[in-house]
């Protein structure tokens, strides 16, 4: 039996979520259901505004957490009606749980609420379109953000609340009492995001288990929910335009984030009464008219679409399929799925997928910003869009070496009086999150009372080990994929060339270059203009990734040999790697039967 005082930790997941995106909530056995869990699993369902307790329909279970099924999405349809509870939001915590649950267990599994749908959708005929999208407009009202917003200001006010020290939950603010995260939130994304959740939840419903037909249904109903949204964005900016002529791009920004966001929930409600061809038809007239305004202006339309990364991997994530596995394995679409009839996890992609065609076909600019977005998948999107000819990808951004780490953080961290040592700064060194990481460690205030150097340095380990851990399964992941063994062949050579060489390498192709480049490790170019260098060595920490999936095993022993000759030859790094790399590249060619530690020229050295 538990404690009264007892708190439990429970494990929740929301239905059709995979375990990996379970979360725990934290509960005293002496509350109710509704009173313990309703905020947190409301504001777990993507940060959407928090349901009311009693529509949340919760069901006690009691599943595993494996590795099978960390990727794997845990339907509440495939649990037996004997292995699940309906528990009621009044009941009390003891009653369900009497004892302390297991661990790594999935305790409840939240029931999404159904989807909202008309009982009947209107059609308009395209003479009144006009006259429709004239009433629609004059049933919004707006009230106008009534100050503007500094950026310099914000600026200012980050670097004068230095992070070391900060307490829990200040940020900084404008003079208007704003933090950072209200100015750039949109709710009405969240909402869409809640939207595209649910239509997945009841398309499985409809197909019984039917993937192909799942993903097929999926993808075109998100779709006219995107042109939805756009639709009411689009008659927001026609409406803001009629009344301020002088509208200025940022403060339309501005509108949707704050005031407006209310306007376009509005509209969004307004627009779900009609059917998906008269939205359609509204957004090509839509889109006529604001051309029409802005052109005189030499002003055009932009899509932006930032931190894309977390519409991939944060909404639907891996449960839909890339386009181009469908294009290719047209005639044979078995060729898709593993032996347990699963999506192959290569071709599994989230809502980024069918978003980026959608928007693609709106007559913007569409600008997909994300500096961790996977570029392994950037050919799915060329096949997923409309106008592939018009696609541009940039991928040259400015890395950080060791000193411009340390300059970067003294920028946005009080760093007098400490330090971070050189070694971890170059683990560091390379994309500016790996730094940013620290900040966000920073502003956690520490409960004990120790020094700031000590706070620094538990901030700085933290972020390295959590780079090193999601590097790792990067490289795994990958690795996993390599059916012919040139990425662990790849990876081995960068081992070397950063032992040895100092993190400088050579490619035979351009292919081989973008490869690198592009998916194991940002390069640049050597002075000398014909070596690279890596520029981050903290990809190399997966070193281990290679022995525990049994890739290039006599590579590994290879390379235990090589790391044991070097500490022993006891000269400088330069030195090993002048002397030493000739040595070990000839004795790969012709010497292959022998161990290394036996070969004739590195006796004595061993």
């Amino acid at each position: 039996m538990t404690d009264n005082s007892l708190s439990l930790s429970l494990r929740c997941l929301i239905d059709g979520d995979r375990t990996s995106r379970s979360f725990d909530l934290i509960t005293p056995s002496t509350e109710t259901l509704v009173n313990s869990e309703a905020p947190s699993i409301s504001a777990s369902l993507f940060g959407l505004r928090i349901l009311e307790a009693e529509d949340l329909t919760l069901w006690k279970v009691t599943i595993p957490i494996t590795k099978d099924n960390a990727d794997t999405p845990i339907l509440l349809e495939n649990v037996s009606s004997s292995d699940k509870d309906k528990l009621g939001p009044k009941d009390d915590v003891s009653e369900w749980f009497p004892q302390v649950p297991r661990k790594k267990t999935i305790h409840i599994i939240v029931q999404r609420p159904p989807q909202d749908k008309p009982a009947h959708l209107i059609s308009v005929p395209e003479e009144r379109f006009e006259q429709e999208l004239a009433i629609i407009l004059n049933g919004v009202h707006h009230q106008y953000t009534n100050h503007s917003l500094d950026l310099k200001e914000l600026e200012m006010s980050h670097k004068e609340q230095r992070m070391l020290g900060l307490a829990l939950g200040k940020q900084a603010r404008t003079t208007t009492g704003e933090t950072q995260r209200s100015i750039v939130e949109d709710p009405n994304f969240l909402t869409l995001a809640r939207d595209v959740e649910n239509i997945y939840m009841s398309v499985v419903d409809e197909e019984q288990g039917d993937q192909l037909g799942i993903v097929f249904k999926v993808k075109a109903r998100a779709g006219e929910r995107v042109e939805l949204e756009i639709l009411a964005r689009l008659l927001f900016l026609k409406f803001l335009l009629a009344s301020k002529p002088a509208l200025d791009q940022f403060q339309f920004f501005r509108e949707q984030t704050t005031t407006g966001d209310a306007t376009i929930g509005k509209l969004v409600h307004i627009l779900q009464e009609y059917d998906i061809h008269t939205i359609r038809a509204m957004l090509r007239k839509t889109q006529t008219k604001l051309h029409l305004l802005l052109v005189p202006r030499r002003l055009g339309l932009v899509i932006a679409m930032d931190e894309a990364k977390i519409v991939e991997n944060g909404i639907l994530p891996n449960r839909l399929i890339s386009p181009s596995a469908l294009i290719d394995n047209k005639y044979n679409t078995y060729a898709i799925f593993n032996v347990k009839n699963q999506v192959h996890l290569k071709h599994l992609r989230g809502f980024l997928e069918p978003l980026s065609p959608t928007l693609s076909s709106i007559q913007a600019t569409l600008v997909i910003l994300g500096t961790a977005l996977s570029l392994q998948n950037v050919v799915n999107l060329y096949s997923g869009v409309d106008k592939p000819t018009n696609l541009t990808r940039i991928t040259e951004f400015p890395q950080l070496d060791e000193n411009e780490v340390n300059n970067m953080l003294s920028d946005l961290v009080d760093l007098s009086d400490c330090e971070i040592p050189p070694a971890k700064r170059r683990k560091l060194s390379g994309r500016a999150q790996f730094s940013l990481g620290i900040i966000r460690r920073l502003i956690v205030p520490n409960a004990t009372q120790i020094s700031k150097q000590a706070i620094l340095d538990i901030a700085v380990d933290d972020t390295i080990e959590h780079l090193k851990h999601v590097l790792r399964e990067n490289v795994r992941t990958i690795l996993r994929s390599d059916k012919t063994g040139e990425v662990s062949r790849f990876l081995c050579r960068m081992l070397l060339a950063n032992r040895l060489r100092g993190g400088k390498i050579t490619f035979s192709t351009n292919q081989q270059f973008d490869f690198v480049n592009m998916v194991l490790c940002s390069l640049r170019q050597h002075p000398d203009g014909v070596h690279q260098i890596m520029n981050e060595p903290m990809v190399l920490e997966a070193e281990e990734v290679l022995k525990s999936l049994g890739k290039d095993c006599a590579f590994s022993e290879y390379l235990d040999q090589l790391y044991q000759i070097i500490t022993n030859f006891g000269v400088g790094s330069t030195s090993k790697g002048d002397v030493l790399e000739p040595l070990f590249r000839r004795s790969l060619q012709r010497s292959n039967d022998f161990r290394l530690v036996d070969l004739p020229f590195l006796k004595g050295i061993a």
